[in-house]
């Protein structure tokens, strides 16, 4: 992600369904993951995170600018991300998901104009 030049709108994809044995281990390296992908932006640039399993969960509403006064907050929904129980999951319905934050984002002017990008972590 932080090779891409200019601003970007990143929406992050965290698995958090918890079918396998070892998807606590999957979830907290998703987690540390992701907080560096944040850490890699700047305040020109737009995130949200979005946990799913069987079905997405938004964890920052929308896009958020990743400023000084945010990024608390950003990092804050990634550490609180927890399992799902007992659930599958379902990469196809997260993938909407996050075409359909770049869409409400954008009518809310919650963006950057510039690149989009999803990134998926997922445990398998």
């Amino acid at each position: 992600v932080s090779g891409a030049t200019g601003a970007r709108d990143v929406v992050i994809l965290v698995d958090a369904s918890s079918k396998a044995s070892d998807s606590a281990w999957r979830l907290a390296t998703a987690k540390k993951i992701a907080t560096k992908i944040v850490r890699s932006l700047s305040f020109k640039d737009y995130v949200a995170i979005v946990a799913y399993g069987d079905q997405p969960d938004q964890q920052v509403a929308y896009l958020t600018q990743v400023s000084s006064s945010n990024i608390d907050n950003i990092i804050g929904a990634i550490n609180n991300v927890t399992l799902f129980p007992n659930n599958g999951t379902n990469i196809g319905a997260a993938l909407t998901y996050a075409f359909s934050v770049f869409s409400i984002s954008k009518s809310l002017s919650l963006t950057s104009s510039c690149t989009q990008m999803v990134v998926l972590l997922s445990g398998g």
